[in-house]
């Protein structure tokens, strides 16, 4: 198990330091956009490795409340291109 969560670790940073990277450079200002990518990366990683327990209560309230604020950042988007 330490093994596939330090793969999952080591493989995460990279994503998200070159993921960061790309945003930057196209000029990205926004921090909803990075915190929505970021979240991304994670739930796309956790549920290919699955590098913790499935009954490990962190990985769960960490999963919840990146859930949670990836609906809020989502619902908000959406909400201002049919507000104007």
């Amino acid at each position: 198990m330490p093994g596939r969560l330090y793969s999952f670790i080591v493989l995460y940073t990279g994503l998200v330091a070159a993921s960061n990277t790309w945003l930057l450079l196209l000029g990205e200002k926004r921090a909803d956009a990075y915190l929505a990518v970021n979240t991304l990366i994670y739930f796309t990683l956790y549920s290919t490795m699955r590098p913790m327990p499935p009954g490990s209560r962190r990985a769960r309230a960490l999963t919840l409340l990146l859930l949670a604020v990836f609906t809020t950042i989502v619902a908000y988007r959406v909400y201002r291109v049919l507000n104007p």
